[in-house]
């Protein structure tokens, strides 16, 4: 079994230095397919992290007529029933209302021996912004508030929706090209590689060598091909997130945050690590498929 495997090492390291330029143009092309993938996947993990930010805030303003408060609290209680309904029901009075506002506006608007304008407010958060449309129609039509007590930033949850869709769908379209990309050129080198050795794969079948013993060497430099373009593209991209996030956390710190640098770094080496093996064992595995296949 050791034998086996040093020689699997062996015959790897001769496919590698006998085709160098080719390896070498296999390995950056490797690298620049998982450059853009890994950019992809900072684009899309960081809009799907800063949306769920802004998503949290979504909350829908419920004011109502009565100055019950037992009535108030009640209603309260009907609502967070409601399963899509996130955390308890924010109970606003009308005198915290007033202080907000007037602390906003910086003037005093409420002469303290008049009665306050202001309604009860119920403030209402979902899960999910796709919650926000189910759980306004729950309070018109089973709790029955008017549409005109309701206040929502309707228009705010759609287009966050639609943006992340198209985010979402244009990355893994290209996502998929890059891995295609990848995975025909590295199918291409080893192929030039099990050509140009076919003579010693025709005699090594002939003394009774088996498939799998023919294949190793060759899914080993399909391997090694794979990993080492997405991981160096891991370590230049994780080098350019460190700094672009420090940056931003600097200048629009008062924005949504992105994904911290070491979690980032995590799920890059991960994607890349995957990424990289499967895709090199996979050309390969097929390239020498195919030959095998042929020449049977």
């Amino acid at each position: 079994m050791f034998r086996n495997v040093v020689y699997y090492f062996k015959q790897f390291w001769f496919n590698i230095t006998r085709n160098v330029l080719m390896s070498f143009a296999a390995i950056s092309t490797s690298f620049f397919s998982q450059l853009i993938l890994g950019s992809l996947i900072l684009v899309v993990f960081n809009i799907n992290h800063i949306s769920a930010q802004v998503w949290s805030q979504v909350e829908i303003w419920c004011f109502m007529e009565t100055s019950n408060r037992e009535e108030v609290v009640a209603r309260a209680g009907q609502i967070q029933e409601n399963r899509m309904v996130r955390g308890p029901v924010e109970i606003k009075t009308p005198k915290k209302a007033l202080e907000e506002l007037e602390k906003d506006l910086e003037i005093g608007l409420w002469d303290k021996d008049e009665e306050n304008p202001l309604p009860w407010t119920l403030i209402v958060r979902v899960h999910d912004p796709d919650q926000v449309q189910p759980v306004v129609d729950f309070l018109i039509n089973d709790l029955g508030f008017k549409k005109d007590d309701l206040r929502y930033p309707k228009d705010v949850v759609n287009k966050i929706n639609t943006a992340s869709m198209v985010i979402k769908v244009g990355g893994y379209f290209l996502t998929v090209l890059m891995a295609s990309l990848t995975l025909f050129i590295i199918m291409n080198t080893i192929r030039l590689t099990v050509i140009a050795r076919r003579a010693e794969i025709r005699t090594m079948q002939l003394v009774g060598a088996t498939s799998w013993f023919i294949r190793w060497p060759f899914l080993l430099e399909g391997i090694i091909i794979g990993l080492t373009g997405s991981m160096i593209s891991a370590l230049i991209l994780g080098v350019m997130y460190y700094f672009g996030h420090d940056m931003y956390m600097r200048v629009l710190f008062f924005l949504p945050h992105p994904i911290g640098t070491l979690q980032m770094m995590r799920i890059l080496f991960t994607v890349a690590a995957i990424s990289g093996f499967s895709m090199g064992l996979a050309g390969s595995y097929i390239s020498v498929a195919r030959f095998l296949d042929e020449d049977a």
